[in-house]
């Protein structure tokens, strides 16, 4: 779910300045592991077979780095199951990428202009925890030949509360991938801190992609009203989405 972020000057503004992440504790979370059975066996088909075969032989590995911010939690919630919406607000904001669109099937998709593909279908979630099936296919950044990756995202958060009393989430993610590609095997065996380091930051631009916005929107909540209502009169049949995410926000501007 690594569609490349391209920010303004104001985004960036946005982000350094406004969103203050909070310095982890160090604490290790009870979380679980895409590598637990207890999770793997509570897919339904085909994805569990699809899982499993990734997990068996994963090429990339990694996990991300937990890090904890300020923001309206149920806020944050809905964006995790709307990232089409997501994509269109971080517009607002001046970010350029992939157009994110939901696809009649449930799934997203994002496509960029030199045609990479990215699909990405949600295949468990229970409080505190959403795992992604994802496949990509393009040429990437550095080798101009065909690739296929296969993935599994999994994202995981819990509630927290500043010194001050402030609410917020701490989140983190894993992903293990498997890449089908000549080119790209032999980076993965001769140059495999090059292609994590690739993972890292995909890893990264997805934890900002979620915590970024819910900060802002959480932040400045008139502001997103505007630009929803703004989207629900240039598309009327995504007026109950929209309804969803402006009950919300209201509630976050009255407090």
């Amino acid at each position: 779910m690594c569609a490349k972020l391209q920010m303004s000057a104001r985004a960036l503004l946005v982000l350094t300045v406004g969103l203050n992440v909070w310095p982890t504790t160090g604490r290790e979370s009870a979380w679980a592991s895409i590598w637990q059975p207890e999770l793997l066996n509570q897919l339904e088909e085909p994805w569990r077979h699809r899982a499993l075969e990734i997990t068996r032989a994963p090429q990339i590995q990694l996990r991300g780095v937990a890090e904890s911010f300020p923001c309206q939690r149920d806020v944050y919630r809905w964006l995790l199951d709307h990232p089409d919406w997501a994509y269109r607000l971080w517009e607002e904001l001046g970010v350029r990428g992939a157009r994110v669109y939901r696809q009649p099937d449930g799934s997203f998709a994002g496509e960029d202009e030199q045609k990479n593909r990215l699909v990405w279908r949600k295949i468990f979630h229970q409080p505190g925890l959403h795992l992604w099936y994802v496949e990509a296919t393009g040429q990437g950044n550095w080798l101009k030949q065909p690739m296929r990756v296969r993935a599994l995202l999994l994202l995981q958060y819990e509630p927290v509360r500043s010194p001050a009393g402030k609410t917020g989430i701490r989140h983190a993610t894993e992903l293990l991938a498997q890449v089908d590609s000549r080119s790209w095997q032999w980076i993965l065996r001769f140059g495999k801190n090059l292609a994590e380091d690739y993972a890292r930051h995909c890893l990264e631009q997805v934890q900002m992609f979620f915590a970024g916005l819910a900060w802002y929107l959480s932040e400045h909540p008139h502001w997103g009203e505007q630009r929803i209502r703004q989207v629900i009169q240039e598309r009327p049949e995504e007026t109950a989405t929209g309804q969803e995410l402006l009950r919300l926000l209201s509630a976050t501007a009255s407090q």
